[in-house]
């Protein structure tokens, strides 16, 4: 028992070591000043923040002595048990456990599972959401460690200053009922049409694929379909667009840092949303074109007595998957998601026609809506390759009317 306390003052000296010189050292790099050095400090005495504080400590006390993937699960199952004991106890003294549900919550208890940051789980929970710097600085802290100088290589410090800073207020739902929604519309698509030879070739490419393709379905009686079937036409055409689009991402966040001049913290942080968007495209087009998810459901499928969420294969399964982080990262992201410029609107586009595809290859069954699935699916490729190309082309170009060659596309 001794032994266990020692363990739980070690790691919560090393929890209050790591906060206070992380705060300082972004007092020393000139991010906060001593003013906002002391009020997040004082933030930490309140009862509710302090306790969070102390599990905090626990978590780092568990990391001390056990490495990934052991030093994981005892996170995992600390905070599980707490969460469960606190349920128990309001059970049996009919009292809701608020603090501990604010406190131990599953999103702490995820986030506990990851290796090396996951010691940093009590800092995502509502107890601790007070100030966005008791989370900020502390991931700021651990991904300067990462290996391979991630951190300076990477730009990481551009995602925190930004999340760091506080937000100026948005237009909200009041501008969108006075007809401001019309407006936006009509500046974001001029704005577009900037691009407009672009965009009208590589769609009116896409609709003669599909429109040969069904040609060829229905002059057969409906039973040739080798146009649509897996490394195929239309297969192949969708993997290059997202081809293009990924390897456009990763070309415009690296062009960004080599060229960066005035662009402000918010294109900084957003311009992630491209690389990271351009790496999952790559990942993807490969899986679906060497249809790897597929092989992985027919192995589900094995284990599996019935399939769940009304899916048509199990292998819809892992598409959803994809669709889940997907939308995480544009979640994230936001920011850059809404920004005013065209590349931004194609991606909100495309991801409006990428969720009528995953619903339409997930949990259509009537031949109608399967029909959905390949207009859609061409049509959200090739929205998300013009979004990455436009987005290329304004990191290229930042300061020229961009041309309307639909020739000059990003080639890596």
């Amino acid at each position: 028992m001794a032994r266990l306390t020692a363990l739980l003052e070690r790691g919560q000296a090393r929890t209050n070591e790591f906060l206070r010189n992380g705060v300082d050292q972004w007092v020393d790099e000139g991010r906060i000043d001593e003013r906002r050095r002391d009020q997040l400090l004082r933030t930490l005495n309140a009862p509710e923040a302090e306790a969070a504080f102390l599990h905090a400590g626990a978590h780092f006390a568990i990391s001390l002595p056990l490495r990934f993937p052991f030093g994981a699960t005892a996170r995992f199952l600390y905070t599980l048990g707490l969460r469960l004991k606190a349920e128990a106890g309001g059970l049996l003294h009919r009292t809701p456990p608020v603090r501990a549900r604010r406190c131990h919550t599953v999103l702490v208890m995820l986030f506990a599972l990851l290796p090396g940051f996951g010691r940093l789980a009590y800092f995502l929970s509502p107890a601790l959401a007070g100030d966005s710097l008791l989370l900020v600085i502390p991931l700021d802290q651990v991904s300067r460690k990462l290996p391979f100088q991630a951190y300076r290589r990477l730009h990481l410090d551009a995602l925190f200053i930004y999340w760091a800073q506080e937000k100026p207020p948005r237009r909200g739902l009041r501008h969108f009922l006075r007809g401001g929604w019309h407006e936006d519309l009509k500046e974001r698509v001029g704005d577009v049409a900037r691009h407009g030879r672009l965009i009208a070739a590589l769609l009116a490419f896409d609709i003669t694929a599909l429109l040969i393709g069904a040609y060829l379905y229905v002059d057969s009686d409906r039973t040739s379909v080798w146009w649509f079937d897996e490394r195929n036409v239309m297969a192949t055409i969708d993997v290059v667009q997202l081809f293009v689009a990924g390897l456009c991402g990763i070309v415009a966040y690296r062009l960004f840092w080599q060229q960066r001049q005035g662009s402000d913290s918010e294109e900084a942080a957003g311009i992630f949303l491209w690389a990271i968007g351009g790496i999952g495209l790559l990942v993807f087009a490969i899986d679906d074109y060497l249809t790897f998810h597929e092989s992985m459901g027919r192995q589900l499928e094995r284990g599996l007595t019935f399939l769940p969420f009304a899916v048509n294969m199990p292998d819809d399964l892992l598409v959803l998957g994809y669709a889940v982080v997907g939308v995480a990262v544009l979640y994230v992201f936001r920011m850059e998601v809404f920004a005013d410029r065209p590349s931004a609107t194609l991606l909100q586009f495309a991801a409006a026609a990428a969720i009528v595809m995953v619903f339409a290859d997930i949990f259509a069954h009537a031949t109608v809506l399967r029909a959905l699935e390949y207009p859609s699916q061409t049509l959200a490729n090739g929205l998300l390759a013009l979004a990455f190309i436009v987005r290329y082309r304004e990191v290229a170009e930042p300061a020229v009317v961009v041309s309307r060659d639909p020739a000059s596309v990003c080639t890596a």
